[in-house]
């Protein structure tokens, strides 16, 4: 086998590809007016420059979003935090490649960036985001320290986090069993 040639089928599982954008548009509706709903409470304060220092305020941006500064102050919340966000940052950007090989027709999901990317890249931060899953549920559900605010929703967010990632795990697992995938060992 030629690792230039190695892909896989997009889709394998889905035989009506239009009920998925379908079934998208509840979702955006959703996304759309909860944004406008956010807009609309900004909109009640006083104008605000928010354009200025545009180097200082990417730096801020870089420092307590992509790097999590203040979180990693705290090594073992930091760290189960990195996972989870560097996991998910991973994760999409496999699903945008998905997206432009399926619906672009890009052709980019093959060969050696297949397999090393989308097929090991990818599963390792998937195996990240679980890791970290795990480090937050000890956290929050057996040493339970005083200063974090205890609520269903929290329970609930790291749950479906933990479903979303495994179910990934498992449909990639049936897809290589049902279309009998000559890389899966590779």
């Amino acid at each position: 086998m030629n690792p230039a040639d190695a892909t896989r089928e997009i889709g394998w599982n889905i035989s009506a590809i239009w009920l998925m954008y379908v079934l998208l548009m509840p979702t955006l509706v959703v996304a759309g007016y909860g944004l406008w709903l956010r807009i609309r409470l900004w909109r009640c304060g006083q104008p605000v420059i928010r354009f200025d220092h545009p180097a200082k305020r990417l730096g801020m941006v870089a420092k307590h979003v992509l790097f999590q500064v203040r979180t990693a102050r705290q090594a073992y919340a930091g760290g189960f935090h990195l996972m989870v966000f560097a996991g998910f940052i991973v994760l999409m950007i496999a699903t945008t490649v998905v997206m432009l090989d399926f619906d672009l027709h890009t052709e980019i999901m093959k060969g050696r960036f297949y397999l090393v990317f989308q097929s090991l890249i990818v599963d390792l931060f998937g195996g990240l985001v679980l890791v970290g899953i795990a480090m937050a549920a000890v956290r929050r559900w057996i040493r339970r320290p005083r200063q974090l605010v205890y609520t269903d929703q929290a329970s609930w967010i790291l749950a479906l986090i933990f479903v979303i990632v495994v179910t990934g795990f498992l449909v990639e697992g049936w897809r290589i069993a049902a279309t009998h995938d000559p890389w899966a060992a590779w």
